[in-house]
C-alpha cells in the first residue's frame, strides 16, 4: 500500500504557490461588529425578478441533465445587450469569469508555444493576483509590467504597450478592465490602442471584466469585439448584479478562436439551476432599470467612503466612482490594523505576485452596502 501510494505521487504534478484572496481571509479578533469590505461581491441586492426562478426548481429538473447542455439560450441576451455580430460567439461556465480564465490558460492556449517560442503571459500590476495561479498552473511564464504605483492606468497600458513593442516573442496579454484592486478603469482610446498593437503583433487579448457592469456597455471592450479577431472578453455575474454564488460566467470571442474553444468545452458546464437564473439575470431589459440604479448607489457611497478615508489622512489611489472596490494605503501593517476595528478587507501583500511594492500597508476595500457603515468606518478610524 505504502508503495503504490508513492508511485502515485509519482505522477502528479508538483504543488505551486497558492496565494489569492479566497484563501486568506482573516478572522477579526475584536470587540467590533463586523464590516465586510472584502470579497468583491455586491453589497446591494441581486434583481428581483431571481426569485421568480427559486420555486421552479422540480425533481425532475434535479434528476436531469441540464437541457441546454452549452447554455445557449443565455447568448442570446448578451448577443443583444451588446449588439454582438455573427461572427462573434459567447460561451459560458459555471465557475463565473475566474473558471473561463482557468479554461483558457489550461487548456486552450498551446503549451507548446511556450517551449518552442518563448510565450508568456503579460499583465500591468497591480492586477487580479489569481491570473498568477492560473499561471502557474498552465505552466506559462507570467511577466507583469511594474509602472509606479500611483500612475493613472492609462499610463500603465501606455506602459505595457512599449513593453510589447520591444518584445519579440509573441504573449498572452491579460488586463482586467476595470482594475482589480484599484477600480480604476481603461479608457476608450487607450484600449483600442492595446487592442490594435495585439493584433498586430498576433497576441491574444483577453479583458477580464469581472466588474465591468459597473460602467456603462459603451466603455466595455465587447464594442470592440466586431474588429478584434484576436480578444476574448470575459464577464461574471458575481459583482455587480449580485449573483455570486450561482457562479456563472461568460465571454464572447471571434469565430476563428471560437471554432477552437468549442473542441474543450465542456458539457453540462452550466447546473439548471444557474442556467434558469442567468436566464433571468441577463435580460437586457431588466438589467437597463437594474444597473443604473446599482452604479448610482455604488458612486454615492463610494464618494463618501473616499472622503472619510481621505479626512482621516489614509491615501486613496486613482478609482472610476462606479466601481465599487478602491486601493487605500494607512501606515505600517494597514490590513491588520483594519481588522482589529473589525474592519474585512483584502490585504494587499496577496497582490504582490503582480507588482513588487504590494504590501500589507496596502488593502483593496469594497464598499459597504449604506452610508451608516461609511460612518461608523469613521468613528472607528478615528480611534488610530
Amino acid at each position: 500500500m505504502a508503495r503504490q501510494e508513492i508511485v502515485a505521487l509519482n505522477l502528479i504534478r508538483g504543488p505551486i504557490e497558492r496565494r489569492d484572496y479566497a484563501s486568506e481571509q482573516g478572522k477579526p479578533n475584536s470587540e467590533f461588529s463586523f464590516i465586510d469590505c472584502g470579497l468583491g461581491h455586491s453589497p446591494f441586492e441581486y434583481p428581483g425578478q431571481v426569485n421568480d426562478v427559486l420555486g421552479g426548481i422540480t425533481k425532475d429538473l434535479l434528476r436531469e441533465y441540464p437541457a441546454d447542455p452549452y447554455a445557449k439560450r443565455l447568448g442570446v441576451h448578451v448577443r443583444e445587450r451588446f449588439g454582438l455580430n455573427k461572427k462573434t460567439e459567447v460561451f459560458f461556465g459555471g465557475c463565473g469569469s475566474y473558471g473561463l480564465l482557468a479554461s483558457i490558460f489550461s487548456d486552450f492556449v498551446s503549451s507548446d508555444m511556450v517551449k518552442s517560442s518563448g510565450l508568456e503571459l503579460v499583465g500591468y500590476g497591480p492586477q487580479f493576483t489569481n491570473v498568477v495561479v492560473l499561471a502557474d498552473r498552465a505552466r506559462i511564464p507570467y511577466m507583469a509590467v511594474q509602472s509606479p504605483l500611483l500612475e493613472p492606468i492609462e499610463v500603465k497600458i501606455s506602459d505595457l504597450c512599449d513593453y510589447l513593442q520591444r518584445r519579440k516573442g509573441p504573449a498572452v496579454v491579460y488586463v482586467d478592465n476595470p482594475n482589480n484592486p484599484t477600480g480604476d478603469v481603461i479608457n476608450g482610446e487607450s484600449l483600442k490602442a492595446l487592442v490594435m498593437l495585439t493584433q498586430k503583433r498576433g497576441d491574444l487579448l483577453i479583458v477580464d471584466e469581472a466588474f465591468g457592469d459597473s460602467i456603462p456597455d459603451g466603455m466595455s471592450a465587447f464594442g470592440l469585439m466586431e474588429n478584434a479577431n484576436n480578444m476574448i472578453v470575459t464577464r461574471s455575474l458575481s459583482k455587480v448584479i449580485g449573483l455570486a454564488s450561482p457562479r456563472l460566467g461568460y465571454m464572447a470571442m471571434s469565430r476563428p478562436l471560437a471554432e477552437v474553444y468549442k473542441n474543450i468545452e465542456l458539457v453540462f458546464s452550466v447546473d439548471t439551476f444557474t442556467g434558469l437564473v442567468g436566464e433571468v439575470a441577463l435580460e437586457p431589459v431588466m438589467l437597463a432599470e437594474f444597473l443604473p440604479d446599482v452604479r448610482k448607489k455604488t458612486e454615492l457611497i463610494k464618494r463618501q467612503m473616499v472622503r472619510v478615508l481621505q479626512e482621516v489622512g489614509i491615501d486613496v489611489f486613482g478609482s472610476h466612482p462606479m466601481v465599487s472596490i478602491l486601493l487605500a494605503r494607512g501606515e505600517g501593517n494597514f490590513y491588520k490594523t483594519l481588522l482589529d476595528l473589525g474592519i474585512g478587507t483584502e490585504d494587499g501583500a496577496t497582490f504582490k505576485p503582480t507588482h513588487e511594492n504590494m504590501d500589507s500597508s496596502l488593502v483593496r476595500m469594497r464598499i459597504p452596502g449604506s452610508l451608516g457603515r461609511v460612518a461608523e468606518i469613521r468613528k472607528r478610524l478615528e480611534k488610530i
